[in-house]
């Protein structure tokens, strides 16, 4: 018996969305969103929050995105491209901003799109080495998965290459959608690799 009255009332809810005519479309240029390449997002996300957070020398937003664009553009250039984006004007606080983040993942985006030519991987390794870059000091470098390193300035290396630590208690022992592993390493040490 519940269900006739249940029905029916489905039954005219669905008739009268059928009767609502058609919602218009946003012609308007200037605010319909622009087509963006792809430069693996969620990757530089990560690398900038973590550099942002974890960095003894509190680079500001601005270093580290203004680098990370640049060494793009260095990349798109290389390649036969153009670098004809604009930089945003980022803000200059020593901490990890959301909106300066999103005018740099526009500016990439755009960037990407101009250059079809550059993988979506290049353009991802050419900014995180621009984000490490912009934050440069003796004691820290980058294995970027492949088992290269990414120095974080320009130097003479001592010693044998970078070589995964054994022993350390998994902080993340899972990759996630942007590769990310961790580990705690004795004496407090992360050992972390995207």
């Amino acid at each position: 018996m519940t269900r006739r009255p249940f029905a029916a009332l489905a039954a005219l809810t669905f008739a009268a969305a059928a009767c609502t005519p058609a919602a218009t479309v946003n012609t308007d240029p200037t605010t319909v969103p622009q087509k963006t390449g792809d430069f693996k997002q969620a990757k530089l996300d990560v690398a900038y929050s973590f550099i942002s957070d974890n960095s003894v020398h509190n680079p500001t937003s601005k270093s580290l995105l203004t680098g990370a664009l640049d060494a793009m553009k260095r990349e798109a250039k290389s390649s036969g491209g153009t670098d004809d984006v604009a930089t945003p004007t980022f803000s200059d606080v020593p901490e990890f901003s959301l909106p300066d983040f999103k005018m740099f993942a526009a500016a990439a985006g755009a960037l990407a799109a101009k250059n079809p030519q550059v993988s979506a991987d290049r353009f991802s390794r050419a900014g995180i080495t621009g984000l490490i870059q912009s934050d440069p000091d003796c004691h820290t470098y980058y294995e970027d998965g492949r088992g290269g390193v990414i120095e974080s300035r320009k130097g003479s290396a001592a010693g044998s290459r970078a070589q995964v630590p054994t022993g350390g208690a998994p902080i993340q022992s899972k990759a996630d959608e942007a590769g990310l592993l961790a580990k705690l390493m004795d004496g407090g040490i992360a050992y972390v690799t995207w």
